[in-house]
């Protein structure tokens, strides 16, 4: 297969640092919004088309359903009868040129990442040196609402050695020091949104932990950040501040205590 815009199936990811550089020049109208074709995942002879925000993508259903069966469910869906207007006003529902265009809610961003394993049949084939945690996050919500397992596996290993979890401390303090990242109130409710989402508890301690330990009184917008959260989580996290606050007194007392028997 090839991609004229590309000029490869397996593709080149290895300037992938920014979702900007991924987006073509060339526009695409449909049902009245312009949408940018991918610079990688738009192939010419493609028979499946995804929207994804203002992004659009042309690919190959075989591929898809080889690696999801979610992919392979819808693109089983019946299609409506091909139109040839690219202003069709329900481009939810539309055929262009025989290519059915399917509206996905997903990022852009995280749909291409996606995308960039899945088509060269190989894990981990693409370089991910310029993957952050918040590209993992979204790869392991899509990975995982697609069922691309492993994927799936990959993305969270990946979190897990290096980004939210560090296996080799002993302690949270220690932890807290060495990942300044969880200085970031925004970046601790956020792995907690996104554990919650993704049935991954694993992730939740040291971001409960991070939250309970520090006065985020004093920082900006820090309040408001916190308040994103359900309610039984912010009461977790005054819960926890009060058993912790409780812990330092009494091993203060106690130090105290020992030191005047002295």
């Amino acid at each position: 297969m090839k991609n004229k815009n590309r000029g490869s199936y397996a593709g080149d990811v290895s300037n992938s640092k920014s979702n900007s550089e991924d987006i073509s020049s060339n526009p695409l109208t449909i049902g009245g919004r312009m949408y940018l074709k991918h610079q990688r995942h738009w192939y010419e002879e493609g028979n499946i088309a995804f929207l994804v925000e203002r992004t659009a993508f042309r690919l190959h259903g075989s591929v898809l359903s080889r690696r999801s069966t979610v992919m392979a469910n819808l693109i089983s869906v019946p299609r409506p009868s091909p139109s040839n207007s690219l202003t069709d006003s329900n481009n939810q529902d539309i055929i262009i040129d025989g290519v059915p265009f399917v509206v996905l809610h997903d990022k852009a961003k995280d749909f291409a990442h996606m995308l960039d394993f899945i088509y060269p049949n190989a894990l981990p084939a693409a370089q991910t040196g310029h993957l952050g945690v918040h590209d993992l996050m979204g790869m392991v919500r899509l990975a995982g609402k697609y069922m691309v397992d492993d994927l799936l596996e990959w993305a969270i290993s990946n979190l897990d050695t290096k980004f939210l979890l560090r296996l080799d401390h002993r302690s949270f303090a220690k932890a807290l020091k060495d990942e300044k990242r969880y200085s970031d109130p925004e970046f601790c409710v956020k792995v907690i949104q996104f554990s919650r989402e993704c049935s991954l508890p694993q992730f939740l301690p040291l971001a409960f932990y991070a939250l309970a330990t520090k006065d985020w009184s004093a920082l900006p917008g820090a309040v408001t950040c916190l308040q994103e959260l359900s309610l039984d989580d912010q009461c977790r996290i005054h819960e926890g501040r009060v058993v912790l606050t409780r812990e330092v007194l009494i091993r203060a007392w106690t130090m105290s205590d020992n030191h005047g028997a002295a």
